[in-house]
């Protein structure tokens, strides 16, 4: 062994060393580190009331709505990539809630208020978004719910069958809302050839 490797080992030891010492005597985990982290955050459960095969997070989620977005619309500018990606971390301390839940008034805009606050403590600024951008994030958000109930009714879990039913609906009808007769025919394209899969 020439001397150049022996150092070379002997660095990489120490390292080792310093790395063994820092995980022995790690330092106290607090709440309000948990509740800041963003990667915490993208471990929060989602469907956690309703039966469901797969475990599923805020994460998983957020990731998949983006790769939808890019699927039918192409690559975004950055801030609706990051709003994608972003915009369900405050259910670090909010939860992620049923939409059941949100469909009352009071609830809902307290937990707007919730959510908005674990961003906050978790250093996420949600970026401000063109108003065809918020439509499209928002209609990308229940076609990423679609799909996950699509996948577990096709893995045998007929509750999911009512979930998609009712995000079929309600995408139907958002479409109505604020999509072209052509946008339209794109996300329900979209839906087709995902059915297909």
């Amino acid at each position: 062994m020439n001397e150049e490797m022996r150092k070379a080992l002997e660095a990489d030891g120490e390292k080792l060393r310093q790395l063994t010492y820092v995980m022995n005597n790690k330092r106290k985990i607090s709440a309000e580190g948990v509740r800041s982290s963003q990667g915490m955050a993208t471990l929060v459960r989602r469907w956690h009331t309703w039966p469901m095969l797969l475990p599923d997070t805020v994460g998983r989620h957020s990731c998949r709505a983006a790769l939808i977005y890019m699927e039918i619309w192409g690559l975004p500018r950055a801030e609706v990539l990051a709003w994608l990606l972003m915009h369900d971390l405050g259910e670090l301390t909010a939860g992620d809630t049923p939409s059941s839940a949100k469909e009352w008034p009071p609830l809902k805009e307290s937990l707007q208020a919730v959510e908005s606050m674990g961003r906050l403590v978790c250093g996420v600024r949600i970026p401000e978004l063109l108003d065809d951008e918020v439509n499209k994030c928002e209609l990308v958000d229940k076609l990423e719910a679609w799909e996950t109930a699509l996948i577990e009714h096709r893995m045998g879990n007929s509750y999911a069958e009512c979930v998609m039913e009712g995000l079929s609906v309600s995408i139907h009808d958002m479409l109505g809302e604020i999509a072209t007769d052509d946008e339209a025919a794109i996300v329900y394209a979209f839906m087709i050839s995902t059915m297909g899969r």
